[in-house]
């Protein structure tokens, strides 16, 4: 992997600097030349990804961090979030595979997981050493030049 496509974010455990992850998620992948639509729903899955650290996992604790990896390559934008805290519990993951709609969703109070299977091509979670490791994959289009 050419290190060139990959961008990391160190935040702290507070929603501010969540949506500056956020912000700089999108910038970049309008930057890559992905298309807005893909952007958005990458960046609204950025949001869900740390809000539930931040409440979840590490209990409003602001003196734990929140490590994003992102890497653009032309036709797929992987992101990693490694977070220390409790871990997720397994009943609530195992939902997420089975998440069929937004009723569905609703009746289990899992909206957020669900905008992550429907805006997401890949969504795996593991707690492994103390820490808390999603991977989100989105295939992408370029809607102008290569990406780089």
């Amino acid at each position: 992997m050419d290190s060139s496509n990959r961008i990391s974010f160190v935040i702290r455990n507070r929603i501010e600097e969540a949506h500056l992850v956020r912000s700089s998620v999108q910038a970049i992948c309008v930057e890559a030349m992905i298309d807005s639509k893909d952007a958005f729903q990458i960046a609204s899955c950025v949001i869900e990804i740390i809000t539930e650290a931040i409440t979840q996992s590490l209990n409003n604790q602001t003196d734990q961090k929140i490590e994003v990896d992102m890497v653009v390559e032309k036709d797929f934008i992987r992101l990693v979030f490694r977070y220390g805290g409790k871990e997720i519990d397994p009943k609530r993951i195992e939902q997420l595979n089975h998440l069929t709609s937004k009723s569905n969703a609703m009746e289990t109070k899992e909206l957020g997981f669900y905008l992550l299977k429907i805006n997401l091509d890949k969504v795996e979670y593991a707690f492994d050493h103390g820490k808390n490791i999603w991977i989100l994959e989105k295939k992408v289009k370029a809607y102008g030049a290569p990406a780089r």
